[in-house]
């Protein structure tokens, strides 16, 4: 009998929220939602790239995904197996097996620039 496929790395309305402001009143506490409900399977053998603006949750979502920062709420599994709230003892073993490859500003095209001088700037 086949087993049933399963994605490697399954989220859940994955969500990341930072409270702005240092005020002893609750109400004048600001949050920010730096990821809101993403849901995605990544399945074995597959790269996710994601892609957008500066300053949108690409590196949070990332960092969230391989459980460098805690998560706001939702479900995260890897495996099969729930580590939303796994201890960092307990993911030590896990990391071994995930990869995160963090953005290179350098990398990423100046919009002031002219393109003809940002392909020709590995030559010079």
């Amino acid at each position: 009998m086949n087993a049933v496929p399963r994605p490697l790395l399954r989220a859940g309305d994955l969500s990341k929220r930072y409270s702005v402001g240092r005020s002893i009143f609750p109400a004048q506490r600001r949050t920010v939602h730096a990821v809101d409900t993403v849901s995605l399977d990544i399945w074995p053998g597959e790269t996710l790239g994601i892609v957008g603006e500066s300053g949108c949750g690409k590196s949070t979502l990332g960092r969230c995904l391989v459980r460098l920062t805690e998560i706001s709420s939702g479900s995260l599994e890897f495996e099969g197996r729930d580590i939303s709230e796994a201890s960092q003892r307990q993911l030590r073993p896990l990391r071994r097996q995930m990869q995160m490859v963090f953005q290179d500003p350098s990398a990423s095209l100046n919009p002031r620039r002219r393109v003809g001088d940002l392909l020709a700037d590995p030559f010079r």
